[in-house]
């Protein structure tokens, strides 16, 4: 069985959630290592909170709820604590 066909059996067989969690920590695990070893950290932390402002006023977080808002840069604030 070819490495393809055990990932779209294992897509198969994992919930939405399941998925979700595991391409959400893999994303989290990049930007960190993105953040550690870039020489200049504060950089990235400058551009993610612009591309983070800039997605706060699209239409799709202006339909969210207030909380659903303040949980999106809490989980962003703990990237880079």
């Amino acid at each position: 069985m070819s490495e393809q066909d055990r990932i779209a059996a294992a897509l198969g067989q994992a919930g939405i959630a399941d998925v979700f969690t595991l391409q959400i920590s893999a994303l989290t695990l990049a930007v960190r290592a993105l953040i550690a070893t870039h020489p200049d950290p504060a950089a990235v932390r400058r551009v993610f909170d612009q591309l983070f402002g800039q997605v706060q006023t699209g239409p799709a977080a202006l339909e969210s709820s207030i909380e659903a808002r303040l949980l999106a840069k809490y989980f962003a604030e703990g990237l880079f604590s």
